[in-house]
């Protein structure tokens, strides 16, 4: 039996060849988004799912625009968020906020 071991240029070799996918990116920058994006998790700035993905507003060119969330709670909030001012984690199918769940719900609640 044979043991493989990584070292620290092997990791590094395995980073750089990781999808582009694999670093989250700014959702606003994504040609035509897939379709699993529909049922993301939306993680706050602390990695708490907050919410889930209802749906993403699209550019005639396929751009996101916003994405509304439903927010996990006793409130039970849709928020929409700008696509630009959000990450999107395609590796874990994952939209990253760089807010709190309080803000979320305080500066972008709907009802």
């Amino acid at each position: 039996m044979k043991t493989h071991y990584l070292t620290a240029g092997s990791v590094a070799l395995l980073l750089l060849a990781a999808p582009a996918g694999a670093v989250p990116t700014t959702l606003a920058s994504i040609s035509s988004p897939p379709a699993s994006i529909g049922n993301a998790n939306v993680r706050d700035t602390n990695g708490q799912i907050v919410g889930a993905v209802q749906r993403v507003d699209l550019t005639a060119q396929g751009k996101p625009v916003t994405v509304s969330v439903a927010m996990l709670g006793g409130d039970e909030k849709l928020v929409v968020l700008d696509a630009g001012k959000v990450k999107y984690d395609a590796a874990r199918n994952e939209i990253i906020t760089d807010s709190s769940r309080k803000q979320l719900h305080f500066f972008y609640g709907q009802n």
